[in-house]
């Protein structure tokens, strides 16, 4: 067994912790650990991992006891480090490419009401009128989704590639809808939904919005006025119209419950994404820059000014 004390669980550096997990041996030991119940011990483990020498699987138990691994008496459990590896790696996200084709799913445009297309590809769901030119036009700006020339961009919400598992094109829509939407509520708060730092939030007027075919000219949006939310410390970013800046306040939220709209899991992705696209976004000031947001559903108006207060709140 192996011998010595447990050493303490502090930080690595990127490259040290690849490193550690560049080999086989011990990502099989990460996930046998994964598996588990409870503690295992040396021996359990060291039958369960294809390896014969015992000298050399110490070698590599050794390697992650600390950051990934922790040492009882009882045996062997996995750090929250190490449930995050075999999170990674059950999710598909590092080791699964599925593709799923543009296929028809029981919704409709919120814009124009054509028929809307799913396409999943390198972790996203991406979503196609078969119709309009959909939310940014012929330009599709900041979609990076390759739109095919015949369909317009709805937008695109990420999905781990387990989540396309014993689903339809509607229940993949439903849970990739349903995950993006949790992220927006966690970003508009200022907390980044996949490495919990601080998020800078901004909102950002076009000075000459004019939308008569659907798309303004100048800023290539539907929407006069969008929110938008980034990380400090990793690449994640995230937008949309205004009104998303206001998923994690508790009055919209009971707002929208109260009319029977759940933000995170709609009966329907249309009629949820028809009822909180018909808003007023109200420019008071642009330097500070002050936006009311007004919202009605039937016959309900919700109001809520955004402005610099708000976001460094």
């Amino acid at each position: 067994m192996a011998s010595g004390t447990e050493p303490d669980a502090t930080g690595v550096s990127p490259d040290d912790a690849f490193a550690t997990l560049g080999n086989e041996i011990r990502l099989e030991i990460i996930q046998q650990l994964g598996d588990a119940d409870g503690p295992r011990s040396f021996s359990d483990l060291h039958d369960a991992v294809d390896v014969r020498d015992s000298g050399q699987f110490n070698y590599h138990l050794d390697k992650l006891v600390g950051h990934f691994l922790r040492k009882t008496e009882e045996g062997y459990t996995l750090r929250q480090a190490g449930e995050r590896v075999v999170e990674a790696v059950l999710s598909g996200a590092v080791t699964d490419a599925p593709v799923m084709e543009p296929t028809p799913v029981d919704e409709d445009c919120h814009y124009c009401g054509a028929p809307v297309l799913v396409r999943y590809n390198q972790e996203r769901v991406d979503v196609f009128c078969t119709e309009c030119t959909g939310a940014y036009g012929d330009t599709h700006a900041s979609s990076g989704a390759d739109v095919p020339e015949e369909y317009g961009w709805l937008g695109g919400m990420p999905l781990p590639p387990a989540g396309l598992n014993g689903r339809t094109a509607d229940e993949v829509l439903q849970a990739a809808f349903g995950l993006g939407q949790t992220e927006f509520v966690t970003a508009s708060s200022g907390i980044c939904p996949r490495c919990s730092a601080r998020t800078d939030r901004s909102i950002e007027a076009c000075e000459d919005h004019e939308t008569d075919d659907g798309v303004c000219s100048t800023c290539g949006r539907r929407r006069s006025v969008v929110f938008g939310s980034a990380c400090t410390n990793c690449n994640f970013a995230t937008g949309g119209g205004v009104l998303q800046g206001l998923f994690a306040e508790t009055e919209f939220l009971r707002f929208m419950t109260d009319h029977g709209l759940n933000p995170v899991n709609p009966d329907s992705v249309t009629e949820y994404l028809s009822a909180i696209s018909d808003y007023d976004a109200v420019v008071h000031s642009r330097s500070p820059l002050e936006v009311e947001v007004r919202l009605t559903i039937d016959g309900d108006t919700y109001s809520r000014t955004i402005d610099d207060a708000f976001l460094d709140g």
